[in-house]
């Protein structure tokens, strides 16, 4: 493709990749606040044209549909357990394409290196999550979203600037890029001990995880509250991922229950729920924030949660809800029809 087509092809999809990155941000950033999670920075950007047309030509694709990052969004958090946090939420939000999406953390770990630990996902908006207009324009498009901690996005700028961009023009003597990658493995131990001192910090300078610690759970359920005592009491269960489906209908659904602060929640807590629970869940199952209240409600009262609450809010009960509800023994008798709980029969050898 000659360099004309090059501009003529991009400056007719320059406008739709920069409506791709605003609405993800938007997104993004909705999902962050309602999860509680906080951040620093969220970027979003559109290649120039001239980046696009180098990286056309330096990767020789054989058309720029090929190009898999002319849009894209970066999320840098405060330390690495806030990367892992946003980027389950990141892969529960968005398709993933796996084989295109790196974990750059891995690949240094793999070949003994240091460098950039960031992760890379390529990924397309999910329907339904964007409106019917803006997923039919946006559909099949990808983009990349990017998640950092604070210290490895200070690092990558200056390192990818200042050194991957001149690397042809360093004497082939030169020490800087092992200089570069000596000052990387000291932001990552830096970045571990901000990690670690954030959660020792964590426990006595915040109210609402030092009450909790403590047992003092007279707290108004926010989404906040919840993600503490939820993370706090049952991080340890095998697929717990700490993210909520929906915050919202959460907050409903527990008003509708008449719960109204973290001691009404764990005071229905059933009597050994937590041995129970780990007991029939597995790695790859889905353990959000979401279905543990879910289950603790209808494990509670199934009757009151399924004609006062539930409103239909989850249509997917999937495998492990059924091993859950089998091991406390609840009467699913006054349960709705299977095909209108969009019952998802498995097995653990799925």
């Amino acid at each position: 493709m000659p360099t004309m087509d090059y501009q003529s092809w991009y400056n007719k999809r320059v406008k739709m990749y920069s409506g791709i990155v605003k609405i993800a941000k938007e997104k993004i950033q909705q999902v962050l606040k309602s999860e509680a999670i906080e951040f620093p920075l969220i970027q979003g950007r559109v290649k120039s044209l001239q980046s696009f047309s180098k990286k056309i030509e330096r990767k020789k694709y054989d058309k720029p549909e090929e190009m898999t990052d002319l849009a894209g969004v970066r999320v840098v958090c405060y330390v690495p357990s806030d990367v892992k946090v946003v980027s389950d939420l990141v892969e529960a939000k968005f398709n993933v394409d796996w084989e295109k999406s790196v974990d750059k953390y891995e690949e240094l770990i793999k070949k003994g290196k240091m460098g950039y630990r960031g992760r890379n996902y390529i990924v397309t908006f999910r329907e339904g999550s964007v409106s019917d207009k803006q997923y039919s324009r946006f559909k099949d498009v990808t983009f990349e979203i990017q998640v950092r901690t604070l210290l490895d996005f200070s690092w990558g700028e200056i390192q990818h600037d200042r050194n991957y961009k001149t690397a042809e023009e360093l004497p082939k003597d030169s020490n800087i890029p092992r200089r570069y990658e000596t000052l990387s493995a000291s932001l990552e131990t830096l970045d571990n001990e901000f990690d670690r001192l954030s959660k020792e910090t964590q426990q006595y300078a915040k109210p609402i995880p030092v009450k909790i610690r403590k047992g003092n759970l007279d707290i108004p359920v926010s989404p906040l509250s919840l993600r503490e005592f939820l993370t706090f009491n049952f991080s340890d269960i095998p697929g717990f991922r700490p993210y909520f489906v929906s915050v919202d209908n959460v907050l409903d659904e527990l008003s509708s229950m008449g719960i109204k602060t973290i001691y009404d929640l764990n005071h229905i807590l059933p009597k050994g729920f937590k041995r129970k629970y780990k007991s029939v869940s597995r790695s790859k199952d889905l353990v959000t924030f979401s279905a543990i209240i879910r289950d603790v409600l209808i494990i509670h009262n199934p009757i009151k949660y399924f004609m006062e609450a539930w409103k239909e809010h989850y249509n997917t009960f999937d495998y492990h809800c059924w091993k859950v509800y089998n091991k406390f023994n609840v009467d699913r008798t006054d349960f709705p029809p299977e095909e209108k709980l969009g019952f998802d029969e498995g097995s653990d050898d799925d």
